[in-house]
């Protein structure tokens, strides 16, 4: 069934074959250490041979990865996340220095109206303006899994805090997209909007950062990053990576 979607999914990306915008700095919003390798990994891996400028700003360090698992605080499991976060970057031309980590709770994110969600998105709009990247990278809003929605509305909000001239074009990455996307809903996707990268070249150094993350193991014997279904996995065996563009228009009618 999840191979079948995922097949679907893949075709479906392949008939509008455009291209990302031409860019010289970026910035991947990511709610937990890892989802940047799975869903930017190929392209990380690329920017760095033609000069640009990558920073990557992880909202929670995931440290909920393994609540109910085992006896291991969150603290610590916070703190090897982000070691494997350094890890796993550097393979892809990321160094430490481009990491940034704010206090965002892993599985808490707040969404638009609930407590706390206006201060976390002022902390993401101090990063974009440090940052001043042209492009800015976060999951998909139909990705389901909670934190990775909040993750893309406080990104538009945060946008919206910026002067108009100095507001970023926005992308959606897909990370739980392919596992959990039904194809009811995957229809209501303006596919004109795909943007598909031809990660061929880059897909053994995102490989070799991806098991930097499920290789490293709890002493409960699972993944610090938790333990993720196969077929989720298989998603990322595609020489390929897919993005959808914010309309320009619709990205100002969001964030009045």
């Amino acid at each position: 069934m999840v191979a079948g979607r995922r097949f679907v999914l893949h075709s479906l990306a392949q008939v509008f074959d455009e291209q990302l915008c031409e860019y010289q700095s970026s910035l991947i919003i990511a709610p937990h250490p890892d989802d940047e390798v799975f869903g930017c990994g190929g392209m990380l891996a690329g920017p760095s041979s033609d000069g640009k400028k990558t920073d990557v700003l992880f909202i929670t360090e995931g440290e909920a990865s393994h609540q109910g698992c085992c006896m291991v605080p969150s603290s610590q499991v916070g703190a090897q996340r982000r070691s494997l976060a350094a890890s796993a970057n550097e393979i892809l031309g990321v160094p430490q220095e481009r990491l940034e980590f704010l206090e965002g709770k892993d599985g808490r994110l707040p969404n638009k109206g609930q407590d706390g969600f206006n201060r976390l998105a002022e902390k993401i709009a101090a990063c974009l303006k440090k940052a001043a990247p042209d492009v800015v990278f976060c999951p998909h809003p139909f990705e389901g899994w909670s934190d990775h929605v909040a993750a893309e509305e406080l990104t538009r909000t945060a946008i919206a805090m910026l002067s108009v001239n100095a507001r970023p074009r926005l992308y959606h990455y897909c990370v739980w997209f392919w596992y959990s996307m039904s194809l009811r809903r995957a229809l209501l996707i303006d596919w004109r909007q795909a943007r598909l990268l031809d990660i061929s070249a880059q897909l053994p150094l995102k490989q070799q950062a991806m098991r930097i993350y499920l290789d490293a193991l709890a002493p409960c014997g699972n993944p610090w990053i938790g333990k993720l279904p196969k077929e989720f996995l298989r998603a990322f065996d595609w020489d390929k990576e897919l993005f959808f563009e914010v309309d320009e228009k619709e990205l100002r009618g969001t964030i009045k």
